[in-house]
């Protein structure tokens, strides 16, 4: 059925007419592997309409391992105002990461990130000329992103910069498909007391274990951690497939 689908839509003249005229050759989608929490993790903007502070751009970034996403509202997308997100505040909350992979815009590829990025020993990747947005899972948070804070555009009167913390905590919070965690929880080694939880008065998420001391909760934590990275890295396995799947599809433009 699948194909009698594809090739009505094909023949429709209807169908064409209203079609994205983006080109149907895609590049294969890439496998990003991480090991650990914050060793690689992807930055990517996204534009949104201007608020009244005059932020108009999001700075998205994300930790391949934990999922943990940090969202920036930018009021340009220029060199120098994405680098000071980066190198001082994102590093500032979770030190200095091992890879930086971006697409090939001329911010993530200027002078000064690669030289910012040099001098930390950050080795810096990018996706595929042909294809920019073949970083499946990136996309797929931008497209989350863009529909929870749709939202909020039409009930603020497009003042979505400020529920982006809100939206930032709610996806970091949220059990991740692919891991089987929340990201919070990956990165944190615990479940965040959330307001909502507070505010309706429900049983906050708690460790089952509550040492008494800062070395006991420590050795607590690094124990559960071993087990839950393993985990979390076999459920991983869930994007390889989803991989496999999106390359089954791909065609690839001539050489």
């Amino acid at each position: 059925m699948s194909r009698d689908i594809q090739k009505f839509c094909a023949e429709c003249v209807s169908c064409q007419s209203c079609a994205s005229t983006t080109p149907h050759e895609r590049a294969p989608l890439q496998w990003i592997h991480a090991e650990r929490p914050f060793q690689r993790i992807s930055a990517d903007i996204t534009e949104l309409p201007v608020t009244s502070l005059g932020n108009r751009y999001v700075l998205v970034v994300m930790d391949y391992f934990t999922h943990f996403v940090n969202l920036y509202p930018l009021k340009d997308q220029r060199a120098t105002t994405v680098a000071q997100c980066i190198f001082e505040d994102y590093i500032r909350q979770h030190g200095v990461p091992e890879i930086i992979h971006t697409d090939q815009g001329r911010q993530f590829e200027s002078d000064l990130i690669k030289h910012l990025c040099s001098q930390l020993g950050i080795e810096k990747t990018h996706t595929s000329s042909y294809h920019a947005q073949c970083d499946g899972m990136v996309e797929r948070l931008n497209r989350t992103l863009k529909d929870q804070l749709a939202k909020y555009i039409c009930e603020s009167g497009g003042e979505w910069d400020r529920y982006l913390p809100q939206v930032e905590l709610a996806y970091n919070s949220s059990v991740h498909s692919s891991t089987g965690f929340s990201p919070f929880f990956l990165a944190h080694g615990r479940e965040p007391r959330l307001p909502a939880e507070i505010l309706l008065n429900c049983s906050p998420a708690v460790t089952s274990c509550t040492p008494g001391t800062p070395a006991d909760y420590a050795c607590d934590v690094t124990t559960r951690l071993s087990y839950v990275f393993k985990d979390a890295a076999v459920r991983s396995t869930a994007a390889k497939l989803q991989k496999r799947q999106y390359d089954k599809k791909d065609v690839f433009p001539p050489t």
